[in-house]
């Protein structure tokens, strides 16, 4: 008769880890662990969707032609690719210090 306390996919006392004696009569049974959690953020050939940067750009491309603001739909967003001679870079420092002056900080 198959003991209540195994799970349908579990096949015997080789799904047992530190069980002392293998498995006999009379031993404490610990189950195994379950596998590491894999967790993904991205999918490949989707960065338009999946990423800081893709969003950003996907939804410029959707809200500007039709003249609206798409950071009215999405967060405050810079790209910054060259670093601070970047043009984006001085428009994220103007944020920057706007914000910081509205804070009182």
């Amino acid at each position: 008769r198959p003991s209540s306390c195994r799970s349908p996919a579990s096949s015997g006392p080789q799904d047992l880890a530190g069980v002392a004696g293998g498995g006999s009569s009379g031993s404490t049974a610990v189950p195994r662990s379950p596998p590491p959690l894999r967790v993904h953020n991205h999918f490949e050939g989707a960065s338009l969707l999946t990423t800081k940067r893709g969003i950003c750009e996907s939804m410029s491309k959707l809200y500007l032609p039709l003249g609206r603001d798409p950071f009215g739909a999405v967060p405050l967003t810079f790209i910054v690719r060259e670093g601070t001679s970047d043009p984006q870079f001085a428009l994220w420092r103007e944020a920057f210090e706007a914000f910081d002056a509205a804070a009182g900080q």
